[in-house]
């Protein structure tokens, strides 16, 4: 009974300390630095939905468009137009590979993380773990009040 209540607790207690600390990595900066293929393509891959600041510039104030496309759904997230600089804020919806490609002349370009956010089926199963945790402990403790108290 010792080790199922200590388990649990444990379960309950690591739940939420990764719960915190996925809070306080939610600000933390995080840079890319972009370079473009002979093809005119860039990928990178986002460990996790997030909120971006892509800044790019091209030489001698020349025009150049860039485009953010989701390969996994087909989708352009965000289309760029400048001339010298530009900069734009934008959500990556989840984890995984994007692709940027670029019109024009060939700008150079960065990317901040301003905000990530955990990806919603790790927070349910942290939610699930938790919670299911807190329940067989309470009710461990409940059973054995009550068994202590029929003696």
């Amino acid at each position: 009974m010792r080790v199922t209540k200590t388990l649990l607790l444990v379960f309950l207690i690591s739940t939420l300390a990764i719960l915190g600390v996925q809070h306080l990595n939610e600000n933390k900066p995080l840079g890319i630095s972009l370079m473009f293929f002979e093809n005119g393509y860039a990928h990178f891959v986002a460990p996790s939905s997030m909120i971006v600041k892509m800044s790019c510039f091209s030489s001698n104030d020349e025009f150049f468009g860039i485009n953010i496309m989701d390969p996994e759904t087909g989708k352009k997230i965000r289309a760029i137009k400048g001339s010298g600089s530009a900069e734009e804020v934008f959500l990556l919806p989840h984890s995984g590979p994007y692709y940027i490609s670029y019109e024009g002349v060939m700008p150079s370009c960065t990317l901040k993380v301003v905000k990530i956010y955990p990806s919603k089926k790790i927070l349910e199963l942290e939610y699930y773990i938790g919670t299911i945790s807190a329940l067989l402990l309470s009710l461990l403790i409940w059973r054995e009040k009550n068994e202590n108290n029929n003696c």
